[in-house]
């Protein structure tokens, strides 16, 4: 939830993200190697230990995440930012900047967040066209650590190609905060597929997706990645 929070402190782009990734712990295999543990096996015994040790890691499987490379993720959505000539002149490199913000999202999200979160520092809230910019850059992020590597719309449906499971998915349902994103995706084979009530505007679309990957994003600390 957390996570999630940061995510969503972010949905509009909005301010400030101080956010610390404890992934080990957060997934609870902290505890399962911890001093509580050490002291379980001496009472239950080792041989007792490794069969409770071996199912657990049994059952991980069913719940691996593999994020693909952040470049593979591809999004089919009509939008290209133009950048007004008065921001760009605002800004002190406006090509560098651009650059980092691509380097940032390639990283990892956490480098996202704090690309946007100094760009604000230095240069206030941005407009509409960065905002844009910055929107698609995190999208694809998220869809990269999901297991996503394509997303388009069809109709009234937005298709998202993905190497996750339908434990997974299910999982990842479990945990999303918005009864709307919820009740609009399915899962069919390697689809996640969000079915929506009329055709967005590519700008709105965008949007829209932004807000359902950060919610989706929420189920990251339960998984294990590989």
């Amino acid at each position: 939830q957390d996570r999630l929070g940061a995510i969503e402190e972010h949905s509009d782009l909005g301010q400030g993200f101080h956010v610390a990734e404890k992934d080990m712990g957060i997934r609870g295999f902290g505890s399962m190697f911890g001093e509580q543990q050490s002291g379980d096996v001496a009472n239950v015994g080792i041989d007792l230990f490794f069969d409770m040790l071996f199912d657990s890691l049994s059952k991980v499987d069913h719940f691996r995440l593999k994020p693909i490379p952040y470049k593979d993720v591809q999004l089919d959505i009509n939008i290209s930012p133009h950048l007004s000539s008065e921001y760009i002149s605002y800004l002190e490199n406006p090509v560098e900047l651009l650059n980092e913000a691509a380097k940032a999202a390639e990283q990892d999200i956490w480098n996202l967040m704090q690309f946007t979160e100094d760009l604000r520092r230095q240069y206030g809230k941005e407009p509409r066209d960065m905002e844009l910019l910055l929107k698609k850059l995190y999208v694809r992020r998220m869809a990269a650590d999901l297991g996503i590597s394509r997303i388009y719309p069809s109709g009234k449906m937005i298709i998202m190609k993905t190497n996750m499971n339908r434990k997974v998915f299910r999982l990842m349902e479990e945990t999303m905060a918005s009864e709307t994103h919820r009740n609009s995706l399915s899962f069919t084979g390697k689809e996640i597929k969000a079915e929506l009530l009329v055709n967005l505007p590519d700008t709105l679309l965008l949007n829209w997706l932004f807000h359902c990957l950060a919610d989706c994003y929420a189920i990251m600390p339960a998984l294990v990645r590989y």
